[in-house]
């Protein structure tokens, strides 16, 4: 069997930290760390991962595991089958706007069992704002309301957004 313990390792006198251990048996399934939330930023909106660092198999070499990725719509994703990184773009999609999507990562050892695990993609929402108009302000004049959600350009529609001034 395998289970999931920690132990305290005392660095001189003063310190603690705590260790993940993880003890496997053989003929166990690969085993996956949990992932953290990718959030793909424009403009680059892509970014990449090395799922070795995500794997453990106890006969298996890093190697010699193997990883398939399926991604929700608004990421494209692909696996080098040799370095195994993998590549998170966000997708051109109609409708575009904020929101988080799954890639399901699964890995695979020489004899076929295999492990999976989510991977949650954030896409915050993608906007552009049209110039704004000259501005003009009269004495004795109270009216200087300006829709700011007017200049907002989103695909899919205008996001949320939350509009500050400063002097």
């Amino acid at each position: 069997g395998a289970f999931q313990g920690f132990a305290e390792l005392r660095v001189g006198n003063v310190d603690e930290q705590a260790i993940s251990l993880l003890i496997a048996g053989p003929d166990e399934a690969p085993r996956l760390r949990a992932f953290s939330e990718l959030k793909l930023e424009p403009p680059a909106a892509q970014d990449r991962l090395d799922l070795d660092d995500y794997a453990f198999d106890s006969e298996d070499q890093e190697a010699e595991l193997s990883w398939t990725a399926a991604a929700s719509p608004g990421v494209e994703v692909e696996v080098d089958p040799a370095s195994h990184l993998l590549k998170v773009r966000r997708a051109d999609v109609a409708g575009d706007t904020s929101s988080v999507v799954q890639v399901v990562l699964q890995v695979s050892d020489t004899e076929g069992k295999t492990a999976s695990a989510l991977l949650q993609v954030q896409l915050p929402p993608i906007f552009e704002l049209k110039p704004f108009p000259p501005i003009s302000f009269f004495a004795n004049q109270t009216d200087t309301t300006l829709a700011l959600d007017e200049y907002v350009l989103a695909s899919g529609g205008a996001p949320r957004l939350e509009w500050s001034a400063a002097p």
